[in-house]
């Protein structure tokens, strides 16, 4: 018996026509005039449970032709004696913008750096986004941020008060990226730094339109708004911090924004919100928090 998993997914197209992973045999096709690419392999059954959680996992890790090989090693490490065979078939959407592994992050106090470590190596052609947030007085910003296989970028920042900052940087990934990205401080931030790093692909990582905000003593940090975007498919990166409490994370995201992070230390809140857009408009992001200094910026990208 042979079951069937249809995966939408964007691939970069590059010929690979098998792959051997132990007992694990791959056969890939790609059929241009559809834009179709298939694989077909040999595996028990139980590699494609019918866990929707796991189904979810591998249609999110299977982004391009290099995290298909992590997706099989994946696969193969669930797989149990069953003789059932699978066949697989995934869809090429044209380059829909997508995040392709789970949140990258760090928090430090008093130091002067970040590192933030991926679960798998970043995939040569996609982007990385990265928020860093720090409180300390005087104000401490980011210096440099360094990665084998990716050129990290400045984007756009905001301080407030000489004691809070937080910006928005862009990696475009090479070859033999590595998992580790470290993020270099003009100084130890004495009360703190966060750092939120995504993976995505789909983008070019060209900044298209960017806005800054701050304030004291609103519940509702606020990134600014920008000017309407030049393109309608982009991906718009929401950047905000807070005095934290220690207590009151940010929550609920405005305008269809989904929040990452949000977490609430001792002395620093940062939000990492990001929108997949598919029509020209401006760019804006609100979250909720406690009463405080906050700062916030946006940038979108196509």
């Amino acid at each position: 018996m042979r079951k069937t998993v249809v995966i939408k997914t964007d691939l970069s197209m590059q010929r690979l026509d098998q792959i051997q992973i132990g007992d694990l045999n791959i056969q890939l096709t790609y059929d241009p005039n559809q834009n179709i690419m298939s694989f077909i392999f040999d595996a028990p059954k139980k590699t494609f449970p019918d866990d929707p959680t796991i189904l979810k996992t591998v249609t999110e890790i299977n982004t391009i032709w290099g995290s298909i090989l992590r997706s099989t090693n994946f696969l193969a490490a669930n797989a149990n004696q069953n003789t059932n065979k699978t066949n697989s078939t995934i869809i090429n959407t044209g380059g829909k913008i997508n995040l392709i592994q789970p949140l990258a992050s760090d928090y430090q106090v008093n130091t002067g750096s970040l590192n933030p470590i991926f679960t798998v190596n970043p995939t040569n052609g996609n982007i990385l986004y990265a928020a860093i947030a720090t409180r300390s007085f005087p104000v401490v910003t980011v210096a440099n941020i360094t990665q084998v296989g990716v050129v990290w970028t400045y984007v756009n920042s905001q301080t407030l008060g000489n004691a809070i900052d937080v910006e928005i940087w862009k990696g475009v990934i090479g070859a033999n990226a590595t998992v580790a990205t470290t993020v270099n401080l003009t100084a130890a931030a004495a009360s703190g730094a966060v750092v939120d790093v995504i993976e995505v692909a789909g983008t070019k990582g060209t900044a298209d339109v960017s806005a800054t905000n701050s304030n004291v003593g609103s519940a509702n940090p606020d990134s600014g708004t920008t000017a309407a975007t030049s393109t309608a498919s982009e991906i718009w990166i929401a950047a905000l911090n807070t005095e934290s409490d220690g207590i009151t994370p940010q929550t609920n995201p405005t305008n269809n924004f989904t929040l990452l992070d949000g977490a609430s230390h001792p002395a620093i809140c940062l939000a990492l919100c990001y929108y997949i857009a598919s029509a020209k408009a401006a760019a804006d992001c609100t979250t909720t928090s406690g009463n405080g200094a906050w700062v916030g910026c946006i940038t979108t990208f196509t």
